[in-house]
């Protein structure tokens, strides 16, 4: 992670003719304890594009592992690296695709839902 913080800061400095860190404080990894953690922390990867209004929906993303979920296993493309974590088995938390796509449109809907809440308030 430094080597790659150093080269990105790098090229951004140079890019914008800037010098010095462009990120504060070091980069911090924390333990997956349970599968609770796991699952909230797949689908916090899965909508941040989402969340940061880039797309609609999850599967709108095209940088995004989401649609392998989605997809047959027979229909998926080989990762070009070994992954660290397993599509198939953070699916085996989930009875079938469409469960885990409930899982996060769920959280979709109700995240649109308490912002529509909250600007009818604000005007009304």
């Amino acid at each position: 992670m430094r080597r790659l913080g150093i080269s990105y800061a790098k090229s951004i400095n140079s890019l914008y003719g800037k010098s010095g860190h462009l990120f504060e404080g070091r980069f911090r990894s924390k333990r997956i304890d349970t599968d609770e953690y796991l699952l909230d922390l797949m689908r916090y990867i899965h909508l941040n594009p989402v969340a940061a209004h880039l797309v609609k929906r999850p599967e709108n993303w095209e940088f995004s592992s989401y649609l392998d979920y989605l997809r047959d296993p027979k229909d998926r493309a080989s990762p070009p690296r070994p992954l660290h974590v397993h599509i198939d088995t953070l699916l085996s938390y989930f009875s079938d695709r469409e469960d885990f796509k409930r899982f996060h449109d769920s959280f979709v809907e109700e995240r649109f839902k308490r912002f529509r809440d909250s600007v009818w308030e604000d005007r009304h």
